[in-house]
């Protein structure tokens, strides 16, 4: 037998799953959490029903305990000196499972590790959402309990990550790690091994998004550098080991004016999917229609790639909403398909989706696929123009625009990530070896 609290609290009997009733549900956490020291009934009902107890909170509770103790083995639910008690050595539990887990990893070596975290597989499939999520009280020892096996689930993955780069699984790993990163922005270590692993896959370009995605995050979000060992590994994605730094600030991103403009245009009647491979610039026209956006149009809320756990709570918004998606493609095809009946049924909401993979049928009949189209030349050449403002001092000698546009433009194909990243590079260059006395 199995109590499940890592995701959907759940009571597993061999392989069959017993059906729970929202309160069990909430009683089974709620003795989970006490378990060893056990808890009273008064202390059970403040877990259960943390803002208002009904008024047979009690007789409920005593009943749902009844209930439960006939579904456990016997002596694994007691009551001691009035406190209601599961018995750690008559119950197995996935929250002790993942300690225990975390406790007998090896301190090194990728085989033992992977050997050890074999046994996790099982609980992994149930891992959605937080611990003890059943339980909305702000309790202490519950906030406690949560965090500890939050980190110890994040441990985990993180060293389930780096056994499968050193095993060279790749594509597994970039998968995971693509996860880490999205859960914890201000991971340095993920985001470092996961442009790593794309650039050894040969995904030279989503190497260089990522470390776009990272940059956004560091300094745009937290108003901090970009790790250096991020820089370092953006060099080597572009094969400038030895360049030098360049003094000032580093590169902006590409602006759109122009596609801005077009997509504006299309969001009048019709919501948008953006579509376009990695480094194509989609967030950063999102970023920029959300700059742009007319106020007269409504209000306009952007929301994170993956954040589908935000769109109950905004699709609830009355009148004229516009809602711009980072990677929809992330979210589950269930959430797209409530997306896109909630388009069919409000004329007055819009969506502009970021994705590079196909979306839910109901979500494509009602939007229009506008392909993000690479840079042109002079777009190349005004981005370099600005750029070299900011990344080169006074004094030093400006190169000829349009032959080196044009370089950038053959190296890079227009693909605005790569122009931010070789374009950046041969500034740096011209800074490094033009400066005048």
């Amino acid at each position: 037998m199995l109590l499940r609290v890592l995701g959907p609290t759940g009571l597993q009997v061999g392989s069959r799953a017993v059906r729970l009733s929202p309160l069990r549900r909430r009683v089974v956490a709620a003795l989970v959490l006490t378990r060893g020291a056990g808890a009273a009934a008064g202390d059970l009902i403040d877990l259960v029903w943390p803002e208002r107890a009904p008024s047979a909170a009690r007789p409920s509770l005593l009943n749902q305990l009844s209930w439960l103790r006939r579904q456990l083995p016997d002596g694994a639910l007691v009551r001691d000196d009035g406190r209601y008690r599961l018995v750690p050595e008559e119950v197995d539990c996935d929250a002790d499972r993942l300690l225990a887990t975390r406790a007998a990893l090896p301190a090194d070596g990728c085989a033992p590790a992977l050997s050890v975290l074999q046994a996790t597989e099982p609980l992994r499939r149930g891992w959605a959402g937080a611990p003890y999520g059943d339980l909305p009280g702000p309790d202490p020892a519950l906030s406690s309990a949560r965090q500890e096996l939050l980190a110890a689930r994040r441990q985990l993955e993180a060293r389930r990550a780096a056994a499968l780069l050193e095993v060279g699984h790749l594509d597994d790993a970039i998968g995971l790690l693509e996860q880490l990163v999205r859960a914890d922005p201000a991971d340095e270590h993920g985001w470092a091994q996961l442009m790593a692993a794309l650039a050894d896959r040969g995904r030279r370009i989503e190497a260089l998004e990522v470390y776009q995605q990272a940059r956004r995050c560091f300094v745009g979000e937290h108003g901090l550098d970009v790790p250096d060992r991020l820089e370092r590994l953006q060099r080597r994605v572009l094969g400038q080991h030895e360049l030098p730094a360049a003094p000032g600030s580093r590169a902006e991103l590409v602006p759109r004016p122009a596609e801005v403009a077009r997509i504006l245009a299309v969001l009048v009647d019709s919501s948008v999917l953006l579509v376009g491979g990695a480094g194509h610039g989609k967030s950063v026209l999102l970023a920029e229609v959300e700059q742009h956006w007319p106020r007269e149009r409504g209000p306009v809320v952007r929301v994170p790639g993956g954040r589908g756990d935000r769109l109950g709570e905004l699709l609830a918004h009355p009148g004229a909403l516009t809602l711009l998606l980072d990677d929809l493609h992330h979210l589950d095809p269930g959430i797209q398909q409530l997306l896109g009946e909630a388009l069919q049924r409000r004329p007055e909401l819009r969506v502009l989706a970021a994705v590079r993979a196909p979306v839910h049928p109901t979500l494509a009949e009602v939007t229009r696929t506008l392909p993000v189209a690479p840079l042109t030349v002079d777009e190349v050449a005004q981005w370099l123009r600005r750029s070299s403002e900011r990344l080169a001092p006074a004094g030093v000698a400006r190169p000829t625009w349009e032959p080196l546009a044009r370089r950038v433009h053959h190296e890079t194909a227009g693909v605005p990530a790569l122009v931010v990243a070789f374009g950046t590079a041969r500034l740096e260059q011209a800074a490094a070896h033009h400066l005048t006395p």
